[in-house]
């Protein structure tokens, strides 16, 4: 792209990667970097087809195009019929940037980082967009806001203060959930899991989730429905079947299937947890670094049977492979029969820093008149729509505990 007539490597072939790895290893003998950040991994061009064109053929224009620039193929790009080494173009743009990846994954560290330019690259924006922007680029699993350097600057303190609000908000609320983000990579890294993944991933019976393009979940557990158009100030969202609820207070959505209309004011991104999970958060700050390793808050949303599930993994936040060298900590909670337990699988010194400071269990149906925490009586609250919060825990997080009531 940027450096004007540009050639794509053909991901394709295997000599391709030899090639590839060859050109990485030289680098890194010079500079030993930790891992690659592969940006605009695309056969992305300033130059539509190529220099010379493309041949006028069916691949080249096909009955049917997607809304592109201009209606064709070609556009910002290679011709369809490009020869590769697997096939044509046509049939392997859409892998170009995956099979840049997985060229890239061979000896190399790789992690499933994605996310658009928030607030966009070119032309100037605005800041209605930018805070809803910054609502949904909180939940990209890479986000920044990035800018070309001949606009306008676009970062929050440039906005009004209801404005800067609305966004140092959005940011925080990545920041407690970074301990549930953190342990999804571990996923992607160990299981080929998704970080941030389409509804259809989770509901693959369920025919009305295949189109929807403007929610997605974070694992298989948090639905994020972002506000993606001007003026307004609610959402509709489709809920799958089952029961959900709303992230923020507990409240239960009891779904057959359907459509909701949400209230989605400026400063707010509906938020909600799919029925049977336990998810790890941590009081935010206002750098990464500084909230890593603050007392954890546990939200369960159980399902109708009273069942739910999660757990969290964590390590230095700096060295690399500690999975494979065992220096990483891994915890798994379990609710069953108003009980919660935490099993620490692994454990390493880490963990003994961190403290479970609070529990909030949605979807307790009778309030308790007792709650106890490895036996001892527990000071909690119990509120109308059926949200148990239990706190002042200080349990450290490398030691099983146990949260009951009756």
């Amino acid at each position: 792209v940027w450096p004007g007539l540009t050639a794509f490597p053909d991901f394709s072939d295997d000599v391709t990667h030899e090639w590839w790895y060859d050109n990485l290893k030289r680098f890194h003998d010079k500079v030993p970097f930790d891992g690659l950040w592969i940006d605009m991994n695309e056969p992305s061009s300033f130059v539509d087809g190529s220099t010379v064109g493309c041949p006028d053929t069916e691949l080249e224009n096909p009955p049917y195009t997607p809304g592109i620039l201009g209606g064709l193929l070609r556009a910002k790009t290679l011709c369809a019929s490009a020869v590769q080494k697997t096939s044509s173009h046509y049939n392997m743009h859409s892998l170009y940037g995956l099979l840049e990846a997985k060229a890239s994954a061979r000896n190399l560290l790789s992690v499933p980082l994605v996310g658009a330019d928030i607030c966009g690259f070119s032309e100037q924006t605005e800041e209605e967009l930018c805070v809803r922007w910054t609502q949904l680029g909180a939940f990209y699993p890479f986000t920044r806001n990035h800018n070309s350097i001949d606009q306008k600057p676009q970062d929050p303190p440039v906005f009004s203060p209801s404005g800067r609000s609305a966004m140092k908000q959005s940011l925080l609320l990545r920041s407690s959930l970074f301990p549930l983000l953190y342990t999804l990579f571990h996923r992607a890294h160990t299981h080929g899991h998704t970080v941030a993944r389409p509804l259809l991933f989770e509901f693959p019976k369920d025919v009305r989730t295949y189109g929807i393009d403007r929610q997605f979940l974070w694992g298989k557990s948090l639905m994020v429905t972002p506000v993606l158009d001007p003026g307004v100030d609610y959402v509709v969202g489709y809920f799958p079947q089952g029961l959900w609820y709303d992230y923020y207070t507990g409240d239960s959505i009891r779904s057959k299937g359907e459509e909701l209309r949400l209230k989605a004011p400026l400063e707010h991104i509906n938020l909600h947890l799919r029925e049977g999970a336990v998810i790890p958060t941590q009081r935010p700050n206002t750098t990464l670094f500084v909230s890593s390793g603050q007392p954890l808050h546990l939200v369960s949303s159980l399902s109708e049977d009273g069942s739910a599930g999660g757990e969290l993994f964590w390590d230095d936040g700096e060295s690399i492979d500690t999975f494979e060298t065992d220096q990483y900590a891994h915890v798994v909670f379990t609710v069953v029969k108003n009980t919660m337990t935490s099993e620490v699988l692994h454990d390493h010194v880490e963990a003994s820093y961190i403290t479970v400071e609070t529990a909030s269990f949605y979807g307790v149906k009778v309030e308790p008149t007792r709650v106890t925490v490895n036996s001892h009586d527990a000071a909690f609250t119990y509120r109308a729509n059926q949200v148990l919060t239990v706190t002042d825990l200080g349990l450290n997080l490398s030691q099983n505990f146990t949260i009951s009531w009756i």
